[in-house]
């Protein structure tokens, strides 16, 4: 005779919010393909992907591990802002905002000749897409200044110009302030 014990069956759609459990599924996709802005206007850093969520009422852990070089040359002060999009849907916005618009880091070259700066920018956000349809998420960059060079996935010897974007659907959650 032939027996199964389980301590719980957990549906393909994840368990209730408060409950234990709740990874439904997950996607990550990454790219090497350089992408280099000099402009003030958002353009896409060429890392995207897509999740279909099971359900309407889950949620979707973004994380972006995005490699960026920025380039300033000599006294000037400047930098660049990334942010995140649920298709045409900014989820999180490029930093603070000023008169010409956000920014994720500034640098400034005071007298030197020029400042180089490779980093990885690492984002995490729960986003609520409330949908079952196919979505896809994707980042775009811009420079604060037209003086300054941004780039992603910046490909050199010395240098990894890998980036990541991880999609998990999460069907549980507790959220503490």
């Amino acid at each position: 005779m032939s027996q199964l014990k389980v301590d719980s069956i957990i549906p393909v759609g994840g368990v209730a919010s408060g409950q234990a459990g709740g990874v439904v599924q997950v996607f990550q996709y990454s790219t090497t393909t350089e992408a280099e802005t000099t402009g003030t206007t958002y353009v896409d850093t060429n890392l995207s992907g897509s999740i279909t969520p099971l359900s309407a009422t889950n949620k979707i852990l973004v994380c972006v591990c995005q490699q960026i070089a920025l380039n300033t040359p000599s006294g000037t002060g400047n930098g660049g802002g990334l942010r995140l999009l649920r298709d045409s849907t900014v989820i999180q916005d490029g930093g603070p905002q000023d008169g010409t618009g956000p920014f994720t880091y500034f640098l400034s070259g005071g007298n030197i000749n020029a400042l180089n700066y490779h980093f990885r920018h690492n984002v995490q956000v729960l986003d609520s897409p409330a949908t079952t349809s196919s979505i896809t998420y994707k980042t775009q960059m811009r420079v604060y200044g037209a003086t300054t060079t941004l780039k992603a996935q910046r490909n050199v010897a010395t240098f990894n110009g890998e980036s990541f974007l991880t999609l998990i659907e999460v069907s549980a959650w507790v959220n503490f302030k």
